[in-house]
């Protein structure tokens, strides 16, 4: 079984589709994996093997738009239109603080650049790519 979590932190599901967890579950009720909740969260399982791979991976500068513009962030990280850090884009009126990197953290639901005090130290540790601020906290 795999959360919903999971599928929903997917790049394509989270940042081209901008899929909710009920987009998802509705996406996924005529398919034949197995939903099911437990425990306050969301489950979803195959039923059947994986299928063979039809297609291999596109060449370099033939991908589909939309991973072009998934991964041209990471290319060129100066060119993503990060406001400054000292510009307040939180809406609180809170000083934004540069990390140790030299980065202001963002929340990965709610897109805003946040004080480091609006998450909390687990979700800023090294390993954690995609923080989710205290207030996005399910």
């Amino acid at each position: 079984w795999l959360e919903l979590r999971w599928i929903l932190s997917c790049p394509r599901i989270r940042d081209v589709l901008c899929a909710s967890a009920e987009d998802v579950l509705e996406a996924l009720g005529p398919s034949p994996l197995k939903q099911k909740a437990a425990r306050g969260f969301q489950w979803v399982r195959r039923t059947k093997p994986l299928p063979k791979l039809k297609e291999k991976r596109p060449a370099k500068g033939h991908e589909p738009e939309w991973c072009v513009m998934l991964h041209a962030d990471r290319a060129n990280p100066e060119d993503s239109g990060a406001e400054s850090a000292n510009e307040e884009v939180s809406g609180d009126g809170d000083n934004l603080e540069k990390s140790k990197d030299g980065e202001v953290p963002k929340c990965v639901v709610c897109r805003r650049q946040r004080p480091k005090s609006c998450f909390s130290k687990a979700q800023l540790t090294k390993h954690r790519r995609n923080p989710t601020c205290k207030d996005c906290v399910v």
